[in-house]
């Protein structure tokens, strides 16, 4: 239970691309990318697909990122 209240506390900035602020949890692994502002910049996918996904799918803006016919093909995420 400590672990779930300090999780939720432990998004570390790791890199900011374009739009893009791009934040890893310290204790979970989980990777996520949240938009700083309008406009189109291109995720960087390689980065969210790092991520172990026994830990969760990345998020884009809040919203689960999955894997779509596509993306399973190119081996890139979507959401």
């Amino acid at each position: 239970m400590i672990r779930l209240i300090k999780s939720l506390f432990a998004w570390r900035d790791v890199n900011i691309e374009g739009k893009w602020l791009y934040q890893e949890n310290a204790i979970t692994g989980r990777r996520r990318a949240v938009s700083l502002s309008g406009g189109y910049s291109p995720l960087d996918f390689d980065w969210l697909d790092e991520g172990s996904l026994d830990r969760g799918h990345p998020t884009v803006d809040g919203i689960p990122a999955w894997r779509t016919a596509q993306g399973m093909r190119d081996g890139r995420w979507c959401f």
